[in-house]
């Protein structure tokens, strides 16, 4: 409040009697002293027109904006799918011999080989 009054308030008073001991100032080019008449406005230029035209900018420019922003966040909170859980044992060809100690039962032969997501245990 102190800076106001002893900066700006003394500045514009300075400012004003400056201004007017300056002599008038002269146009550089001469106007016309017939005025003309003004045309008549667009129905779009008129007062009730022009609120919702001029509503209706800023709010796309701003709704567009966060559709965006909030679409990326939205997006990256949606975790993807678990990958499905291995078989117990790995699958080897029916051809290869298998040691008794590896053999798997046909019940979880059939699980790991549909598509499921659990195999069954064992």
């Amino acid at each position: 409040m102190v800076m106001w009054f002893c900066i700006s308030v003394p500045l514009v008073f300075l400012g004003a009697f400056l201004g007017f001991r300056q002599p008038a100032m002269e146009v550089p080019c001469r106007t016309n002293p017939i005025p003309r008449e003004v045309p008549a406005q667009a129905w779009y230029l008129r007062e009730l027109p022009s609120y919702p035209i001029g509503g209706l900018l800023p709010f796309g420019a701003v709704f567009v904006e966060l559709f965006f922003i909030l679409s990326s966040i939205w997006q990256a909170s949606r975790a993807p799918a678990p990958p499905r859980p291995p078989c117990p044992t790995p699958r080897r060809s029916r051809a290869a011999p298998m040691a008794p100690a590896a053999r798997i039962t046909a019940a979880r032969r059939r699980a790991c080989s549909t598509a499921s997501t659990t195999c069954l245990a064992s």
